[in-house]
């Protein structure tokens, strides 16, 4: 068994008087974790080697819970019994196989308690509660040069040091201020690190590596190996830090329960092109798949409703995100109110409204406080009165949101502003002719109707492409109306005409 401990650092432990000193508990990455509520003058070998009073809140812990008939925390009752009645040894064995020193970081008391307990500086001192990608590192560095720290980050499974979260900081702002620079809309934002994230081709860990190794957000970043999870983990923190509400979004196979599937849902709001809804981007399906280009020619997967995400499936994924959304959503709602109360429906209909509402209103629309058994006993600052219909009337809302398609004439335009920055900037690897500009609209889907005229895409691509000749028109007149051909042209001179007068300028220095 491997274990974690966490450290509590408080000037006054007394004010956790509803706390116990020693607990254990169970940990997302460990099979248990050793929670110590202490204080600067306790010493940290003296803290791991009190077995007595660990056993004893051990068992009393489990006494109060035995007490309590709530079946939530059966789970947490038979989790103490395995701890029940052990030596010593056991314990001391507990201690030993803990590989990490979680501390909750608190500047000065966290220096002084690592001054006053000298024998952690051959540990793994693991600092919580504190890192972001935005942390100033320097002062840790500092301050903290004589240990061997680690750091947990959102995006990692895995703490990670020091040095690979100035890695991870520096890759992940350097993509955000690269977007950032220019005058771009959310939806174009999203297209331009859309392009950068899927610039990777797909590569599995292999038999020997850990799984986080094609998963954690650094681990994807720094070395040569993503599967989907990886990609979307990048996706979601980039657009987390240019200010776009989204989240991981998780899928099992129906043919396989140990095969899922991981992209992105995002809520976007740019009055730029009136679009205001809830999509879907799957940049491992749209990702680079060999060491060409190629992969910037498609958006099949960008920007997507739920409907059309799961045809393009074919309707072989169960939904683990929003696991009881439907047409039918509201109806359920209510439904499952009338039958059982707030406090007794479907949970997996609770967290699929909370999920939207989070994403959609940073909020959580039905708390777990509304739903307590003895809600009235729950001190009144901590209440939240549910309210039915502002619910039914915020439900109602999320259900629009999730089916806004974007037609297929704005994602040209949203393409087109995009592309001639990233051509602008690299004309070598972002094409911008009409070539292309047709190519990406083939490949992604993006449907037009209209009269006939299949002639230039005939003259294009040859017999390769098989497309109705209605959208072939439409694509072309679309194309046309927006002035796009035009456009390009005037970029491609424009770019060609600055690359002549920089040459000449460097001439000149010779």
């Amino acid at each position: 068994m491997k274990g974690i401990i966490n450290i509590k650092l408080e000037s006054k432990k007394d004010d956790y008087i509803y706390a116990k000193k020693y607990e254990i508990q169970k940990d997302i990455n460990y099979d248990y974790s050793i929670q110590i509520l202490t204080d600067l003058n306790e010493k940290f070998e003296v803290l791991i080697t009190n077995y007595k009073e660990l056993k004893d809140n051990i068992e009393s812990l489990y006494k109060e819970i035995n007490m309590l008939d709530i079946e939530e925390l059966q789970e947490d009752k038979l989790f103490l019994k395995t701890f029940i009645n052990k030596s010593d040894n056991f314990y001391k064995e507990l201690f030993n196989n803990c590989e990490f020193i979680r501390i909750e970081y608190d500047g000065d008391e966290l220096k002084e308690y690592l001054f006053k307990n000298k024998e952690l500086s051959s540990k793994k001192i693991l600092l919580f509660d504190y890192f972001n990608l935005n942390s100033n590192i320097k002062s840790i560095e500092k301050d903290l040069k004589d240990y061997n720290i680690y750091v947990e980050i959102y995006g990692n499974d895995m703490p990670i040091k020091i040095e690979d979260l100035k890695k991870t900081q520096e890759i992940i702002n350097g993509i955000v201020q690269k977007i950032k620079k220019y005058d771009l809309s959310p939806i174009e934002q999203i297209m331009y690190a859309f392009d950068i994230v899927r610039d990777k081709i797909y590569c599995k860990e292999s038999e020997n590596d850990p799984y986080y190794e094609s998963r954690d957000l650094t681990r994807a970043l720094l070395g040569n190996k993503i599967v989907c999870a990886g990609y979307a983990t990048i996706f979601e923190i980039i657009l987390k830090k240019l200010n776009i509400n989204n989240k991981k979004y998780y899928v099992k196979s129906t043919s396989n329960k140990n095969s899922g599937h991981a992209y992105n849902m995002a809520y976007i709001k740019d009055k730029k092109y009136d679009i205001n809804g809830v999509y879907y981007f799957d940049a491992t399906w749209d990702r680079k798949r060999d060491e060409s280009n190629n992969f910037l020619d498609r958006y099949k997967y960008f920007a997507l409703t739920k409907n059309t995400i799961e045809r393009y499936q074919n309707y072989s994924y169960i939904d683990n995100t929003l696991p009881s959304f439907s047409e039918n959503l509201l109806y359920d709602f209510i439904d499952e109110y009338q039958r059982f109360g707030l406090k007794n429906m479907n949970d997996e209909i609770i967290n699929t409204i909370n999920t939207l509402s989070r994403l959609i209103d940073n909020k959580t629309l039905i708390t777990k406080i509304m739903r307590k058994q003895h809600y009235e006993l729950i001190p009144s600052f901590l209440k939240k009165e549910f309210d039915l219909s502002a619910t039914i009337k915020s439900i109602n809302k999320y259900k629009k949101l999730m089916d806004k398609k974007i037609s297929s004439e704005k994602l040209l335009k949203i393409l087109f502003n995009v592309r001639k920055v990233e051509y602008y900037n690299n004309p070598n690897k972002y094409k911008l002719d009409l070539e292309t500009i047709y190519k990406i609209i083939i490949n992604s889907n993006w449907k037009f109707f209209n009269e006939t005229e299949v002639l230039l895409l005939k003259a294009i691509f040859g017999d390769a492409y098989k497309i109705n000749s209605d959208e072939v028109s439409n694509m072309i007149r679309t194309v046309k109306k927006n002035e796009i051909d035009v456009k390009i042209n005037q970029i491609v001179l424009t770019k060609t005409l600055k690359n002549i007068y920089e040459s000449k300028k460097t001439e000149k220095k010779y």
